[in-house]
């Protein structure tokens, strides 16, 4: 059975979500439950991401501008 990799667009509109997500106060279970993804993969985009989601939302904002 082959696995299901979420594209970086994928990616970059999850984060936000779960982020608005966890600042009212939902757990990151029910947080990962909404948005689709296993609590492993938050934790891994977490990690990997962490310091790049500002430079990502700069570069997806560019790519919608034109």
């Amino acid at each position: 059975m082959s696995r299901k990799r979420d594209t970086a667009e994928q990616i970059i509109s999850k984060h936000p979500q779960a982020e608005v997500l966890q600042s009212n106060g939902q757990s990151i279970v029910e947080i990962c439950r909404q948005i689709g993804i296993k609590e492993q993969t938050y934790y891994k985009w977490h990690k990997e991401y962490r310091g790049i989601w500002p430079k990502l939302r700069k570069i997806s904002n560019k790519s919608l501008n034109y």
